[in-house]
């Protein structure tokens, strides 16, 4: 597998919910995270030459590290080339926006919930495109 896919929420019933309707779209291999922390960990230690890139669905307003503190770390630890990352999150403040794209690895910003017709918006991105056909 060349690329995971990984749900960042502190939420553990949206995470589960999330990832059901990921799986139903054939995201590669969803993976749950409660902690950005943890989801930190397993992209430094998973091997490298199995998953070359990561499609995140990052929640920023968390406990402990937020996903905007995920963010940073990741750029810390030269990760940011392996993610492509969508915010996930129930803010609808605008400097939440903005500076989500100040990110270029931020593919996008999503307001909770994960929809189907989110998920089919995402699956047309030519970013995304390029990301799933190498999978």
């Amino acid at each position: 597998m060349l690329v995971q896919t990984l749900l960042i929420d502190d939420d553990k019933i949206i995470g589960l919910l999330h990832n059901k309707l990921v799986s139903k779209f054939n995201f590669p291999g969803p993976k749950v995270f409660v902690d950005a922390e943890s989801a930190l960990h397993y992209i430094m230690n998973v091997e490298s030459d199995r998953i070359k890139k990561f499609i995140v669905f990052l929640d920023i307003n968390m406990p402990g590290l937020d996903g905007w503190g995920f963010l940073k770390k990741s750029r810390s630890m030269a990760l940011e080339q392996k993610l492509c990352v969508f915010i996930l999150t129930s803010s609808i403040d605008l400097s939440d926006k903005l500076k989500a794209q100040s990110y270029p690895e931020v593919e996008g910003f999503i307001e909770k919930p994960l929809t189907a017709v989110k998920l089919r918006e995402i699956m047309c991105m030519e970013s995304m495109i390029k990301v799933i056909t190498k999978a």
